[in-house]
């Protein structure tokens, strides 16, 4: 078996979930977390095939800002952490800011946070940067939304 949303391999030990009659096993609980949210964009519906087949990737670079200035020790255990997180590919820890590259259909910036604060560290309360992962977290949201929805295209991923 493999996890619909990484495609790792599982056994019927790991983490499983119902979903349309059909049992799913997952390698890691942000796997299940991905898949529960937007089920379509890894199981085939009649007549569509699962954007997860044909998009492999869709690619984000963001920026988070942390509530103060940390430590080179603690920036590398962070770094080395979110490395642990699927869909993560580039992390840089400098300063207050963490700039991360992932893959929105493995992982979402709300996990990302949810992540480090686990750790331990408070990302920025300034309204500014509250107001912008607002933002993204909205835009991920309606972008997922619109490609369980579609044909796979939308304003992110437009017809080559």
């Amino acid at each position: 078996m493999h996890c619909p949303v990484c495609m790792m391999e599982t056994d019927d030990s790991h983490i499983s979930y119902m979903y349309a009659d059909m049992q799913f096993t997952f390698c890691s609980q942000q796997c299940k977390e991905r898949f529960t949210a937007n089920p379509n964009l890894y199981v085939n519906q009649a007549g569509k095939t699962a954007v997860k087949h044909y998009i492999k990737n869709i690619t984000k670079l963001r920026t988070l800002e942390l509530e103060e200035i940390i430590p080179d020790d603690i920036a590398n255990a962070i770094s080395q952490s979110l490395m642990t997180m699927m869909g993560i590919n580039k992390v840089q820890v400098k300063g207050k800011k963490i700039t991360i590259t992932y893959n929105l259909l493995e992982a979402t910036t709300e996990q990302i946070e949810e992540h480090i604060e686990q750790m331990g560290q408070s990302l920025s309360r300034n309204w500014i940067d509250r107001l912008k992962r607002a933002f993204i977290h909205y835009s991920e949201e309606t972008e997922l939304d619109n490609l369980e929805q579609g044909d796979g295209y939308s304003c992110h991923n437009p017809p080559k």
